[in-house]
C-alpha cells in the first residue's frame, strides 16, 4: 500500500521533471535566438552602416534591441526559477526512489520470512496433528482399552464359575457393571474434550467459565475471568478456536512460565468478539523464536494461523521477566439462523 502510493508520487515527479526540462530547453532556444537577433541588430546599428541606413530604421532597431534585452533578463530569471524547481523535483524524486527501494527490499525480506514461516508452520501443523492423534490413542489405550480388557477377563471368569460359585459370579458381574459405568463416564469426558457440547448449547462465555474452573482445579490456581458486553451466540468453529487458544495459553503460562496470576477477558462488541489472556509469568523475547516445548502441540504459530483463518487479528506482547499478553479479535460471525 505504501509502495503503491510512493510509486504514484514518483510518476508525478517524473512528469514534473520532464515538463520543467522542456520549458528550460524552450527558454534556452529562445535565448539563443534573441542573442543572434541582438547581434544582428547591433551590426546594423554600427556607425559604419549608419550612413546607409535611414534614421527611423535605426530608432526601431534600437527599440527592438532594448525589448530583446528586457526579454533576455526575463528569460534568465524564469530559467533560473525553473532550474531551481528542477533541482527540487530531482531531489524529491531521488528521495522517493530511495524510499521505494527500501520498501521493495522490506517486502522481499518479509516475503522470504513468510515463505520460511509457512514452511515451518506446515511442519508444526503436521506435528501438532500427529501429537493430537498420539494423545487420543494413548488416552484410549490407557483407559478405555484397558478397562474393556479387564471386563472381558472378569466376564470370562464369571462364565467359568457361574455353575460352581454363583455368589462370586454375581460379584464379578457387579464389578463389570461399575467398570462399564466408568468407561462410559471417561468416554464422555474424552468426547467433551474433543468437542465440548456446551459450545453449541450455552455459548462461549459459559464454556470458557467451565474450562477455566477445570484449569483452576487441576493447577490449584485462581484465574480471574471477566466478561464485557452483552453475550451473543457465535459459530461453533469460532468458539472452539477461542476455547483452544485460552486453554493452551493458560496451561503454558502455568506449566512453562511459572505464572502466579492469570486474567482472561472476553469482550463482546457490535462487530467482533475479543479474547485477552494476560499472565505474570517469566515472559520471553518476541523477537527470538521460542523453542518448542516437549508437549506443546498448539504453539504460538498455530494460534496465529487459527486466528488468521477466522479473518481475525492476534497480538502477542511479552518481555523477559514481565509476563505475556495474548490479544485476539475476530469478526462477529453470528449464526445464520439468528440473522434470518
Amino acid at each position: 500500500m505504501i509502495r503503491e502510493y510512493l510509486e504514484k508520487i514518483q510518476k508525478e515527479l517524473i512528469d514534473q521533471k520532464r515538463e520543467t526540462e522542456k520549458k528550460i530547453i524552450s527558454l534556452e532556444n529562445t535565448e539563443k535566438e534573441n542573442i543572434k537577433f541582438i547581434e544582428l541588430l547591433d551590426e546594423i546599428n554600427d556607425p559604419n552602416y549608419e550612413a546607409f541606413t535611414p534614421r527611423t530604421v535605426n530608432a526601431r532597431n534600437k527599440e527592438k534591441i532594448n525589448e530583446l534585452k528586457v526579454q533576455q533578463k526575463n528569460i534568465i530569471r524564469e530559467k533560473s526559477e525553473l532550474q531551481n524547481k528542477l533541482y527540487d523535483v530531482q531531489r524529491r524524486l531521488e528521495e522517493c526512489q530511495s524510499i521505494i527501494q527500501c520498501e521493495r527490499e522490506k517486502e522481499t525480506i518479509a516475503q522470504q520470512y513468510q515463505e520460511e514461516d509457512n514452511a515451518e508452520y506446515k511442519i508444526q501443523l503436521l506435528e501438532a496433528q500427529e501429537m493430537e492423534r498420539q494423545r487420543i490413542a494413548r488416552d484410549l489405550h490407557d483407559s478405555t482399552v484397558q478397562d474393556l480388557t479387564s471386563m472381558l477377563h472378569k466376564i470370562e471368569l464369571s462364565m467359568r464359575v457361574m455353575d460352581m460359585d454363583s455368589q462370586r459370579c454375581k460379584m464379578e458381574l457387579s464389578n463389570v457393571l461399575d467398570n462399564i459405568r466408568n468407561v462410559i463416564s471417561n468416554t464422555r469426558k474424552m468426547i467433551y474434550n474433543l468437542r465440548p457440547m456446551s459450545v453449541d448449547d450455552i455459548g462461549i462465555d459459559v464454556t470458557l467459565k467451565h474450562a477455566i474452573a477445570k484449569i483452576e482445579q487441576e493447577w490449584n490456581r485462581k484465574i480471574e475471568y471477566i466478561i464485557i458486553g452483552k453475550p451473543f451466540h457465535v459459530k461453533p468453529v469460532v468458539a472452539l478456536s477461542l476455547l483452544r487458544i485460552m486453554q493452551e495459553a493458560c496451561t503454558n503460562a502455568l506449566k512453562y512460565a511459572d505464572a502466579k496470576e492469570i486474567c482472561v477477558v472476553l469482550e463482546y462488541t457490535e462487530n467482533d468478539i475479543s479474547l485477552v489472556i494476560e499472565d505474570d509469568g517469566i515472559g520471553f523475547n518476541t523477537k527470538k523464536k521460542v523453542a518448542k516445548t516437549k508437549n506443546s502441540g498448539f504453539g504460538l504459530s498455530i494460534m496465529k494461523e487459527r486466528v488468521h483463518l477466522l479473518s481475525g487479528e492476534i497480538q502477542i506482547k511479552s518481555e523477559e521477566g514481565k509476563g505475556t499478553t495474548i490479544s485476539i479479535r475476530v469478526p462477529n460471525f453470528v449464526e445464520e439462523e439468528e440473522n434470518e
